[in-house]
């Protein structure tokens, strides 16, 4: 029996959802006991790899796409940094539109550390869920 391809897509993103889910249990052994400058260091190591994964598997593919559809390379940066300046701006629209609570009540508020250090694991794993959303 062969799979459909929207049965396909369902099941490779449910293999990456799980992939991240299994990824993130060292994440929550680690954080009882990881000082705030380990944590501060591993993610900002993880917004690194974010940031080379957007480079070089989304900004050099749409300048390549766009050359090749004829645009030439100032055509098709310009279309590339149209539509990176698209996603900024809808990005900047969701946050105005759905505020964080931290803007209400403080970054810290009367929270106490271990329940905030928690809360940031879970805002993380938010975070790339909702990133893998367009790329599916």
């Amino acid at each position: 029996m062969e799979m459909s391809i929207t049965a396909a897509g369902f099941a490779g993103s449910l293999a990456a959802g799980a992939a991240t889910g299994l990824g993130t249990i060292p994440l929550f052994l680690l954080t009882r006991s990881m000082a705030e400058r380990q944590e501060a260091l591993f993610l900002s190591f993880a917004a690194g790899v974010m940031l080379g994964a957007s480079f070089f598997s989304l900004l050099i593919p749409a300048l390549q796409a766009a050359q090749e559809l004829g645009f030439g390379k100032a055509g098709g940066t310009l279309i590339a940094v149209l539509g990176l300046l698209a996603g900024a701006a809808a990005i900047g629209l969701i946050h105005q539109l759905l505020p964080h609570e931290h803007f209400h009540i403080g970054p810290d508020g009367a929270i106490a550390p271990a329940i905030l250090r928690v809360r940031r694991v879970w805002l993380f794993i938010a975070a790339i869920t909702l990133h893998n959303l367009p790329e599916g």
